[in-house]
């Protein structure tokens, strides 16, 4: 497993996991209008990762965002058949993109998903990729590219989110993988939600294989306690998650995750009641 990371990440005390290797990446200072400078940057290492793995001559690789959670085994994506016309497996974006009545009031509230849908009618999210790297970069040779940076750096200005944008618009054409392998809690029409609906929501993330804790979900940003983009994300898990390693993490870290257990603990209370009805 490679860790990818900027120049200022302590790694102390993570050698006690032999199996992880580290790889250092310069940080490329680039922002665009609508992103702070930090999530650029951020989003900005996976393509940079994709670009030393090529450069190193590895063949295929299983990505993961940082703000991700491994419930259950993955393995199964190593099945994926991919081609050159389809050299990446991605999750369509947008967690009900398969629920009729929250797909169609996406459809009319989200400028968004107008926007996405003009990249790439099928858009992808690209917080959990499978990548065949020799086909992925078959197709920047038509356009005399060598580097997904470089491509990006010259087109960067026209995309919202940034290398997401970047890959959907380069590889319209992806193997589509079941939601299970990337489920992260809905983002526009959460304040439209009922409470039911992020209940049954929940359940789903919670059962699957990886969950993504995109935007406002994330267990260490601090929310109000009505969030229902929060409502939907099973931030215990994590915090359960966190334990084997929580000497190593930073104290405001953990006390961030802490504060969101607490305001978020008559959702958590609730919701695995309603779980274990749902498991019987």
């Amino acid at each position: 497993m490679w860790v990818f990371h900027t120049p200022d990440f302590d790694k102390s005390g993570f050698e006690r996991f032999p199996w992880v290797k580290w790889q250092e990446l310069p940080i490329i200072n680039f922002a665009n209008r609508y992103l702070p400078k930090t999530d650029v940057q951020g989003m900005m290492m996976r393509i940079q990762a994709f670009d030393w793995f090529h450069a190193n001559g590895f063949q295929r690789v299983f990505y993961v965002d940082a703000d991700t959670l491994m419930l259950k085994d993955f393995r199964d994506i190593y099945k994926t058949n991919l081609t050159p016309g389809a050299p990446l497996a991605a999750c369509e974006d947008y967690v009900f993109t398969d629920d009729p009545l929250l797909g169609r009031l996406y459809e009319k509230v989200s400028y968004e998903f107008v926007r996405r849908m003009v990249i790439n009618r099928k858009y992808f999210n690209s917080g959990v990729l499978y990548v065949d790297l020799p086909l992925l970069y078959a197709k920047l040779k038509p356009i005399n590219e060598v580097s997904l940076v470089e491509y990006f750096i010259q087109n960067a200005r026209r995309y919202m989110f940034p290398d997401q944008d970047m890959l959907n618009e380069l590889y319209p054409m992806y193997v589509r993988l079941p939601r299970m392998f990337n489920s992260y809690s809905d983002i526009v029409v959460a304040r439209y939600m009922t409470a039911t609906e992020a209940m049954s929501a929940r359940y789903k993330i919670s059962n699957s294989i990886i969950v993504h804790f995109l935007a406002k979900s994330k267990p260490w940003k601090l929310s109000p306690d009505l969030d229902m983009m929060k409502a939907q994300a099973p931030i215990e898990l994590y915090w359960e998650a966190m334990q084997p390693v929580i000497d190593l993490l930073d104290k405001n870290f953990v006390e961030a995750v802490h504060e969101n257990i607490r305001r978020y603990r008559h959702v958590i209370d609730h919701y695995r009641l309603t779980e274990d009805f749902l498991d019987e």
